[in-house]
C-alpha cells in the first residue's frame, strides 16, 4: 500500500473563526519537528502544503527548507484566500472562491506558487485549496501554474464548493482541466456502504443538510487521526484494500500540533494521544499491507 502523509502548514487562528489578513502567530510551525519520526522511524516522506504567510515568514521558510533537505519532504502550496495577496474587499472575513473574480483568484494562486518556489528552490507541483473550496475555477487554473497533483477533495462531505466531488472516494484519478493534465488525490475517506453513499447523493436535491451531516458522522470512516479512532482508521484502510485501492492519503493541520489551536485537541495530552494513534496506525498498516511512503509530487510520475 502506498501512503501520502500531507500537512496543511498554516498560521494559527483558523479553528477559532479568525481570518486574519496579516497573521502574526506561527508557533505551530516550530512543532513540525514532532513529526520527524514519521520519516526516521518508518521511512515515510512528508508533503508540506504551506500557506503564503508561512512561506514568506523567514523563520518558517527556513524550517520548511530544513525538512526538505534533511528528510526529503516536499514543499507544496495551500491557498488561504483571505491572507494571500493581492487583497480585495471580496476576500475579507470568510471568503469563498466562487465569489472572487477569475483574474483575482488567478493572481492569488500566482502569488502563492511564487512564494512556494522561492521557499523550496523549485516550483510547486502539488496543491490543496483551503476549506476544501475546490471550485471549477480553481481546478482550471492549476495546470497553467505548473500544478500537476491536487488534493483538495474531501469525499462524502458538504464543502463550500458543493457536492460535485461527494462520490470521489478511492485512489488518485485524472481530472479534466482546460490547461492540461491534473491528478486528483482525494483524502482517504470511505463509505461504510457505497450503495448508501450513492443513494444519499442521488437524493441531494431533496435531502436537508442535516441528512448529509448525519451521513458524515455515521456512514463514513477515514484514516484521518484527528477525525476518527484507531479502530475506524484501520477499518477505512481495510475497506479500501478490499475494494482494490492502492493509495491512501492522510492529512493533518500543522496547527493541530499546538494544544488549543484546534478545539478537538484542547490540551497537550490530547495532542500526544493523537500522535500516539498515528504511530499505532502506521505500525499496524506497515505490518499488514507493507508500506511505501510517497509524496504528492511522486504521484505525478
Amino acid at each position: 500500500m502506498k501512503l501520502v502523509i500531507s500537512l496543511d502548514v498554516e498560521e494559527e487562528g483558523l479553528f477559532s473563526g479568525s481570518y486574519e489578513r496579516h497573521p502574526r502567530s506561527f508557533r505551530n510551525v516550530a512543532l513540525l519537528e514532532r513529526l520527524e519520526w514519521i520519516t526516521r522511524d518508518f521511512g515515510l516522506p512528508l508533503t508540506l502544503l504551506a500557506t503564503w504567510p508561512v512561506l514568506t515568514d523567514p523563520d518558517c521558510a527556513r524550517r520548511l527548507r530544513g525538512m526538505q533537505d534533511a528528510l526529503g519532504a516536499e514543499i507544496g502550496a495551500h491557498l488561504h484566500l483571505w491572507n494571500t495577496p493581492p487583497f480585495s474587499p471580496l476576500d475579507q472575513g470568510e471568503p469563498s472562491a466562487s465569489r472572487l473574480p477569475g483574474p483575482l483568484l488567478l493572481k492569488k494562486l500566482e502569488s502563492l506558487c511564487a512564494a512556494a518556489a522561492d521557499c523550496a528552490g523549485r516550483p510547486p507541483v502539488s496543491f490543496r485549496m483551503g476549506r476544501w473550496d475546490f471550485t471549477d475555477a480553481v481546478r482550471e487554473a492549476l495546470p497553467g501554474l505548473g500544478i500537476r497533483v491536487d488534493s483538495s477533495v474531501q469525499p462524502l462531505a458538504l464543502t463550500p464548493a458543493g457536492l460535485e466531488h461527494f462520490l470521489d472516494w478511492g485512489d488518485p484519478h485524472p481530472l479534466p482541466a482546460a490547461n492540461g493534465a491534473l491528478l486528483e488525490a482525494p483524502l482517504s475517506v470511505f463509505p461504510l456502504s457505497p450503495a448508501a453513499a450513492r443513494a444519499v447523493f442521488g437524493l441531494r436535491g431533496v435531502l436537508p443538510q442535516a441528512a448529509f451531516r448525519a451521513f458524515m458522522a455515521l456512514g463514513r470512516v477515514s484514516i484521518q487521526p484527528v477525525w476518527h479512532s484507531l479502530a475506524a482508521m484501520k477499518l477505512a484502510a481495510n475497506l479500501h484494500a478490499r475494494r482494490g485501492g492502492r493509495v491512501l492519503v492522510l492529512f493533518l493541520h500543522s496547527s493541530e500540533l499546538l494544544p488549543g489551536a484546534n478545539p478537538r485537541l484542547p490540551g497537550q495530552a490530547d495532542v500526544d494521544r493523537m500522535l500516539g494513534k498515528l504511530r499505532g496506525f502506521l505500525g499496524w498498516l506497515s505490518g499488514k499491507y507493507g508500506l511505501e511512503g510517497i509524496r504528492l509530487q511522486d504521484l505525478a510520475a
